[in-house]
């Protein structure tokens, strides 16, 4: 009776259990001995009974807001193990349906996503089998990541390129789906000053932080790492994930798809460090990387700093101590001046040894850390970071973007913003209105955030859109590449980068020089409608379209607004300037033809009759002798009228009737107006 599995599903069938005792083959016992032990459900001789439970799969969800939250299990772990045990069992909420299911649909509308990599595979090719199937190769620990494709792409104004993994479709919803799992564990655990790549947190976030911390810094040092992405090292990445993720399959996973090989010039390069930055998953890898980093600063801090308070200024005090004695003999003159002194002086003693701070601040690889010291503190501070860099987490301090600054006389630039020091040669004086009484009183200056005017002009300048004369002036120019545009698209262009500059930079304290950047990037736009209509003077140009360019068939107009109010608005993750200036609009070139009907029937659904031939171009474009964009605007941006089928294919064997063809000539004037 031992010789074959016995399983009686009968037994206790209401509850659904199912009853297995262990094989054995020629006397031979073939699995677990005795009596039943952790997951094994079987045992020697006697029935053991199994109740068939189903573990549900616990995952994140994502919200419209863009912040990630947990529900069931994974939840509960992040609230109470990870700060002290670490996480375990995680391939199986990686591996679930639902996060897998999840995952796709993260990734299957955006743009890019049914660009082929390496295996040559697509998103179509996808299915609930497929992903059955890849759950359970997750579970196994079968599953292998597909080599990557390597593209470097240049880095703007300068001659350095920038490295590009093309990955594998399928592979992309894998690594969604540890993305997705790993994400709210860490995000429990960095701490306030990291900022950059993280959900909810954003350039803004970094310099909120940055101007109510560093407030009283003297010295300040801007750091970047060098070569971050590509200079991280494997095993001391897996190290500091061990200490959370408990899961030897996950850690397994994570392993593979850091070795991962990518293509690189016809052959396959299996990386030692570094990390794919075309990939969803470098983000979150860098941080938890750098994350060491930000805790050695915590411990610095903490050692760093020094007393409670600042001691007061013995000249403050001296004229206090005059002030308290001319009580007796009334001389309202002096004491008119003693007042007027004791309001310029500084009641901190600014070189108070006694007294130190420090503050620190990152986004992603790029790092500000503020000083209440000597410069010879920051020196010794930029040293001690150097040499835990190297040592411990195995990066480099780029020397080119790492120096120290007096905060209130130089100033730094961060993230695409000017930020000096708050401290005055003298203390200002203002009228202050209290209780319906003006009175004079002296005004802390807060750190000052400023639009850096000559770093965007120089920027539009690169982008063609301002150009530079003999003179070295800046002014405004046509934009070549957006003349066959239409007016309404050009006009929507140039709405995109003025309303994005004004979001990006509403926090800045010289809003009213953003008013240089706006009108120089509506008379760029102007320029570009004068190369359009062949108006030759901008003009001309305002003189027939009104003072904001209005398009008269779909009533767009350029945005200019009247004041340039200071509102010292904080936002979550607004667009860089950089991409801003550099953006082409390529979700819509012109506006479409196809919902039109056919010029000669008036039928739809209808089909575009391309006008001119694009043969030429490819050859030049093969040649050499022009670039992509230029024949991809040409490709778009030719002549196109609609026709039915019947039609369309009459026109072509050229057996349109003299009626269909005089018709057809009215059409397209008036199609063209």
């Amino acid at each position: 009776m031992y010789r074959g599995p016995r399983i009686n599903i009968e037994r206790n069938f209401y509850k659904k259990n199912i009853s297995q005792r262990s094989k054995a083959v020629h006397g031979v016992i073939i699995g677990t001995m005795g009596s039943p032990k952790r997951r094994k459900s079987y045992g020697f001789g006697g029935f053991v009974v199994e109740l068939m439970t189903q573990r549900e799969p616990e995952i994140r969800q994502f919200h419209t807001k863009g912040n990630i939250n947990l529900v069931g299990s994974v939840a509960k772990k992040c609230e109470t193990d990870i700060l002290y045990d670490g996480v375990t069992k995680v391939i199986h909420d990686i591996a679930s349906i639902k996060n897998l299911t999840l995952a796709y649909k993260y990734i299957k509308s955006k743009p890019g996503n049914m660009t082929c990599g390496y295996d040559n595979l697509t998103l179509g090719g996808i299915s609930l089998e497929w992903l059955n199937q890849l759950s359970f190769n997750l579970r196994a620990g079968k599953f292998q990541f597909t080599p990557a494709r390597r593209v470097y792409i240049p880095k703007s104004g300068k001659d350095e390129t920038r490295l590009l993994e093309v990955v594998s479709l399928p592979d992309k919803v894998v690594q969604i789906a540890i993305l997705q799992v790993l994400e709210p564990i860490y995000e429990n655990i960095f701490l306030d000053c990291s900022h950059g790549l993280r959900p909810n947190r954003g350039c803004h976030t970094a310099l909120c932080f940055l101007k109510h911390k560093f407030s009283n810094s003297s010295w300040v040092i801007e750091g970047n790492i060098s070569k971050c992405y590509d200079s991280i090292d494997h095993e001391i990445l897996l190290r500091i994930l061990k200490k959370k993720i408990k899961c030897n399959k996950t850690l397994a996973l994570l392993k593979k798809f850091l070795k991962n090989p990518f293509e690189d010039h016809d052959r396959l390069v299996w990386p030692k460090e570094g990390t794919f930055q075309g990939s969803s998953l470098s983000s979150l890898l860098c941080n938890v990387y750098l994350h060491e980093m930000d805790l050695y600063m915590e411990n610095l801090k903490q050692s760093f700093n020094r007393s409670k308070r600042n001691i007061e200024s013995p000249n403050y005090r001296h004229i206090q101590y005059a002030l308290s004695l001319s009580r007796k003999n009334l001389d309202l003159s002096e004491k008119k001046n003693l007042r007027a002194e004791l309001c310029k002086r500084r009641s901190k003693d600014s070189f108070d040894s006694n007294f130190r701070r420090l503050n620190y601040v990152r986004y992603a690889d790029d790092f500000v850390i503020g000083v209440v010291g000597s410069k010879e503190d920051c020196i010794q501070i930029q040293k001690d970071l150097s040499v835990f860099l190297s040592e411990e987490l195995s990066l480099n301090l780029s020397q080119k973007k790492t120096a120290i600054s007096h905060f209130n006389k130089d100033g730094i630039f961060f993230l695409e913003t000017f930020i000096k020091g708050n401290r005055e040669k003298k203390k200002v004086v203002k009228l202050v209105s209290k209780n319906n009484l003006k009175l004079k009183a002296r005004i802390t200056s807060r750190i000052k955030m400023l639009v850096p005017i000559e770093r965007i002009l120089k920027k539009g300048v690169e982008e063609n859109i301002f150009k530079r004369l003999e003179s070295k002036k800046i002014v405004p120019t046509a934009v070549r590449r957006m003349i066959n545009y239409d007016h309404a698209d050009i006009i929507r262009l140039f709405n995109s980068k003025i309303r994005e500059i004004l979001n990006y930079y509403s926090f800045v304290d010289n809003a009213k020089s953003l008013g240089i950047i706006l009108h120089s990037l509506k008379h760029s736009c102007a320029l570009t409608l004068a190369l359009k209509y062949k108006l030759r003077h901008r003009s001309k140009v305002f003189k027939k379209f009104g003072k904001y360019l209005e398009c008269k068939d779909s009533g767009v107009k350029l945005f200019i607004p009247k004041t340039f109010v200071h509102f010292q608005k904080f936002q979550i993750n607004p667009t860089t300037p950089d991409s801003i200036l550099a953006v082409q609009w390529n979700n819509k070139l012109t506006r479409s033809n196809l919902n039109y009907g056919c010029l000669i029937c008036g039928k739809t659904p209808s089909e575009m009759h391309h006008v001119k031939r694009v043969k030429n171009l490819k050859t030049r474009y093969r040649k050499r002798k022009i670039d992509y964009w230029t024949l991809q605007m040409a490709v778009i941006n030719r002549k196109q009228i609609p026709l039915c089928t019947a039609h369309h294919i009459a026109l072509h064997q050229g057996q349109l009737l003299p009626k269909e063809v005089e018709k057809l000539n009215k059409s397209i004037k008036k199609f063209k107006k």
